[in-house]
């Protein structure tokens, strides 16, 4: 067992000695996770041909954001053990390691660079270790029957996921009362402006066309909120759209398939919107709040705290449970690093009290959004945020392997919080990965020297 007290150590990654521990691997996560990194040029070798190279499919997070024209990575994939090393299949899906967002920031005291052939990590000079781009699907370039590259309707998020943004629009932008952290309508004018909506059939196509080459094994439908009922009935024809095609043999004996509604709460007098995307054959519901505090949701969400406020956003998640369950199949998402983490753990507690699980990515300050060029807490912060909002996860009854079995969206991929989570429940990587490929098999907690007592 690794002494729990290594938790509250406040300690940084500075050379590979310091590597020692499941711990200090979650510790380096966390800095480049919040530091950014910066990527040296022959570094970039093989990006958009071998390797996946940076989409932008809903935000973009890189500090060349206006106009930059450099090739860049949007995932890099790293060891999560001392024990283990990065390791991908045939197919191009990771095996063994964590993936981390691949977002550049110039000041940051991360480096890639090729050393040898090998991917390497460096902060302020010192190499740490070898890590990974991912494997660059051969999906993106393909074309639907109407002549759309894949890579402009769907995109890859991690390894096991793909998403879909239907349309690149946020109508909380028209009066200046889009969530302050946002970007979201801003990336579509730079990076997608060919597109402005992606029909029901060319998104199902595309995904057929993505899950029967890698085995995807679900897709986030996500973007801006609509008014009135146009975002609900766009996201409906998605759904079943995909259900024709038989995407997924997956299906559960519930009717569900791994498909995650990201979508705005709806009002109290629309809450049938719910009960839709559960009947369409949806597995999970996802209504992101973004911020814990109800004055701080205010204040940084004003579209949101007028179209449906506070309060009705915690009641349409709670009720959502009812239609999803109380299992970790009804979601939402906390901008981690605006607010203090008291209001936001406040919040956390709240929701698994319901039922309904919040994870909260760092934030970063994104070019195109009104906090632009912010900065965000340190990585200390983030790091004594994600071993407390883990424990409310344990302490609440919530269960990795079964979500895990459920294959459930961001938990093995790109969020922190989930493999704070991970580590205390004593899972490596190789068995995350082999519940979500196999289609949902369980994973076993390992035993020995990586599995973490959980700390009070």
């Amino acid at each position: 067992m690794i002494d729990s007290r290594e938790w509250s150590i406040e300690k940084e990654i500075n050379h590979p000695e310091d590597l020692v521990s499941e711990v200090d691997y979650l510790r380096l996560w966390t800095e480049v996770a919040v530091e950014g990194l910066r990527i040296a040029d022959e570094a970039r070798k093989g990006l958009g041909v071998d390797y996946l190279e940076s989409i932008n499919a809903v935000y973009a997070f890189d500090s060349d954001f206006q106009g930059g024209n450099e090739i860049s990575a949007e995932w890099i994939a790293m060891p999560a053990a001392p024990y283990e090393s990065v390791s991908f299949d045939k197919k191009g899906r990771i095996q063994t390691g964590v993936i981390l967002e691949a977002y550049t920031r110039p000041r940051s005291p991360f480096l890639l660079r090729r050393v040898d052939g090998k991917l390497t990590l460096e902060k302020n000079g010192i190499y740490l270790l070898d890590v990974e781009f991912l494997p660059r699907p051969k999906y993106l370039d393909k074309k639907t029957s109407d002549g759309i590259a894949c890579k402009h309707l769907i995109a890859q998020v991690g390894s096991a996921w793909l998403v879909n943004v239907p349309s690149q629009y946020c109508y909380y932008f028209k009066d200046g009362d889009e969530c302050k952290f946002c970007n979201l309508v801003e990336t579509g004018k730079v990076y997608h402006p060919g597109i402005k909506v992606k029909k029901p059939e060319q998104v199902a196509e595309a995904l057929s066309i993505a899950m029967e080459e890698n085995q995807s094994i679900g897709v986030s439908l996500c973007g801006g909120s609509f008014p009135g009922t146009s975002g609900h009935e766009q996201y409906i024809a998605i759904i079943r759209a995909i259900q024709e095609r038989k995407l997924n043999g997956d299906a559960r004996s519930d009717g569900s398939v791994p498909i995650d509604c990201i979508a705005g709460a709806p009002r109290p007098d629309e809450l049938y919107k719910i009960d839709e995307f559960k009947k369409s054959g949806a597995r999970f519901f996802q209504a992101n709040l973004e911020i814990g505090d109800p004055k701080w949701f205010e204040a940084v969400c004003p579209g949101k705290a007028k179209a449906v406020g506070y309060e009705n956003w915690i009641h349409a998640l709670e009720y959502a449970t009812e239609i999803f369950g109380k299992t970790g199949r009804v979601r939402s998402h906390l901008v981690a690093g605006i607010e203090p983490a008291r209001t936001l753990l406040d919040a956390v507690r709240r929701l698994a009290e319901k039922g309904i699980i919040a994870w909260a990515n760092p934030w970063k300050p994104s070019n195109g959004s009104q906090l632009e060029n912010h900065r965000t807490p340190l990585p200390l912060w983030f790091f004594k945020l994600y071993d407390r909002m883990s424990d409310i996860y344990i302490h609440a009854g919530f269960s990795y392997e079964a979500n895990i079995a459920d294959l459930a969206p961001r938990n093995a991929d790109i969020s922190l919080l989930f493999n704070f989570w991970r580590v205390k429940t004593g899972i490596r990587t190789t068995d995350m990965w082999k519940g979500y490929f196999n289609q949902g098999s369980a994973p076993n907690p390992a035993q020995g020297p990586q599995a973490l007592e959980n700390p009070v």
